[in-house]
């Protein structure tokens, strides 16, 4: 198709990719002087009224987003048979040539790009708009770095690693589609956050947490199988990115952040630790993160409510040897310091850097799961150490009331109290 000219104003140069749905090429509009990239829908396609009809419903209302880390959409059009949209032009490339370019990305980077993506999510959930597709294949990374979010529903790729519904309906791309997607079951914006997370730790590790033969086994370990750790892939990592990531593409959509923004915040808190602290912070194994973080923090389980308490809690504890360290360091570094407990909600962040010495002993931490609030600190009092209770989450594996989960984890080693 290429040196045909669309609409009487787009000249079209040569393709540039194409999908199992449709065909992208470089064009110039010759009304505008400026160069586009046109997507056009595979002709098996057009005879399907309903797909050509919500291809067009679709792509509008992605035109209708102006965001700098969303593809714009210029322009809806049909000449015959053909079926079209005009958008912005990227120099770049996709995110997964990225990946597979470098293998894994920097976390630092990684944070970067996952941001980007977000606060376009943001965007569009305000405006009621649902990617249901979020991959790599779909994230434009410009030669500035920039990352630019495309095809908000408008001709999904069908392949081997797509699950597809009755009349063609695309459901998403099975490696990163949420297990409410998996199931057939009612999608919202946090199933575009799960995606992301999977985004996330494709980009730290290189490769995706589930993958199988076929796309029902890989949609069933969606469904079934505990998310991987990160920090097992690559050691090193800040632990607070893994939480990010556990949160983020937890089973249960209310157990996620409930919006685009929320996971915008922690992301920010681990890029402000970084900027203040450098990469010390996340230098110590994670056992000693989770000693560190907060006095044995538990989950109890609510089935009814979807919203979550507040997650933020910050505590500073100060000494006559955390004074005599701190005199060594530079006063910025010091207030730089107390800026991170409060913003990141990081519990004796301090102790973790090794500001504080001590003699005391350390208490292995029992399991609290299972058990009710009262009866954990009842046994946290009789073992000198201090709990304080977490967010009410869904679990189907504890009654209500229980405790499902606890930070430290059991045989972590803490100081008393």
């Amino acid at each position: 198709m290429s040196s045909r000219l669309l609409a009487g104003r787009y000249e079209l140069i040569e393709k540039i990719g194409e999908g199992g749905m449709a065909i992208v090429y470089k064009a110039k509009c010759r009304l505008l002087n400026r160069y586009v990239a046109i997507k056009t829908l595979r002709p098996e396609f057009t005879k399907d009224a309903q797909f050509v009809e919500n291809f067009r419903r679709e792509s509008q209302a992605a035109a209708g987003l102006t965001h700098p880390n969303i593809v714009s959409v210029y322009d809806v059009g049909q000449e015959g048979n053909i079926h079209f949209i005009v958008m912005e032009l990227v120099e770049g490339k996709t995110l997964s040539e990225l990946i597979e370019e470098k293998g894994r990305i920097d976390y630092k980077e990684a944070i970067s790009i996952t941001r980007q993506v977000a606060s376009a999510l943001s965007l569009a959930h305000k405006n009621q708009i649902v990617h249901r597709d979020i991959k790599p294949h779909n994230i434009l990374i410009t030669n500035t770095g920039v990352a630019k979010l495309a095809d908000f529903g408008i001709a999904k790729a069908v392949s081997a690693s797509t699950i597809i519904g009755g009349n063609n309906k695309v459901m998403g791309s099975v490696h990163y589609f949420s297990p409410e997607q998996a199931r057939g079951a009612y999608v919202d914006e946090r199933s575009d956050i799960y995606s992301l997370g999977i985004v996330l730790y494709e980009m730290l590790t290189g490769k995706v947490p589930f993958d199988g033969d076929n796309p029902i086994s890989i949609a069933l370990m969606h469904i079934n199988e505990p998310m991987p750790s990160v920090t097992d892939e690559v050691p090193g990592l800040p632990p607070q990115l893994e939480k990010i990531i556990m949160k983020a593409t937890d089973k249960y959509q209310t157990n996620r952040y409930r919006t685009a923004d929320e996971m915008i915040e922690a992301l920010d808190n681990i890029e402000f630790i970084t900027k203040v602290m450098g990469n010390k912070a996340f230098t110590i194994p994670t056992d000693g993160f989770e000693a560190a973080e907060e006095p044995a923090a538990v989950q109890t389980q609510e089935r009814e409510r979807a919203h979550r308490s507040t997650e933020k809690r910050s505590e500073k504890t100060e000494t006559d040897k955390s004074a005599e360290k701190a005199k060594k360091l530079s006063t910025a570094f010091i207030i730089g310091a107390v800026a991170v407990l409060a913003i990141a909600g990081i519990i004796g962040l301090g102790a973790m850097l090794g500001w504080f010495g001590g003699d005391n002993e350390e208490i292995e931490v029992p399991s609290f799961v299972g058990k009710t609030f009262e009866e954990a600190q009842t046994e946290a009092e009789s073992l000198g150490l201090k709990i304080e209770k977490g967010e009410d989450v869904y679990s189907p594996d504890q009654e209500e009331g229980k405790i499902t989960s606890q930070i430290p984890t059991e045989g972590s080693m803490v100081t008393e109290g």
